[in-house]
């Protein structure tokens, strides 16, 4: 009896343990990719901005360009609906130039394929191009 309790023992041990570092490796692989996660967004959101300030330069003269970026500064996170609202604070309904030029050069940038359709929606499409990294 007592070698029967010994061996359910042992072995309630072993599960107790081989659970303990599924759940401790589960818990560090969570952590990992919740860190690629944000690594990923991080360099989404950098090249947001760069396409963002390639797109103004690219369709605006200097002074134009210089006073535009100047206004569109915000702190970081850069977000694809805060540069639709400032964009259409001053363009309206005019914004949807440069929100495709900025498409078109954050897709290039990730070597995606970019094809303008009707019904585009900036948001959608840069949301997107994060889903698609």
């Amino acid at each position: 009896m007592k070698k029967c309790v010994e061996s359910i023992f042992r072995h309630r041990i072993a599960d107790i343990s081989q659970t303990d570092s599924e759940a401790k490796v589960g818990e560090m692989l969570g952590r990992s990719s919740e860190r690629a996660r944000l690594e990923n967004q991080r360099f989404f959101e950098s090249a947001l901005r760069d396409s963002t300030i390639n797109a103004i330069r690219g369709a605006l003269d200097e002074s134009a360009s210089s006073a535009l970026l100047f206004y569109m500064r915000f702190p970081p996170p850069i977000s694809a609906d805060k540069i639709h609202a400032r964009l259409f604070d001053l363009f309206d309904s005019g914004s949807i130039v440069l929100e495709k030029r900025i498409i078109a050069d954050l897709y290039r940038r990730f070597d995606f394929h970019y094809s303008e359709r009707s019904g585009f929606d900036f948001e959608r499409m840069a949301a997107e191009g994060m889903a698609r990294l």
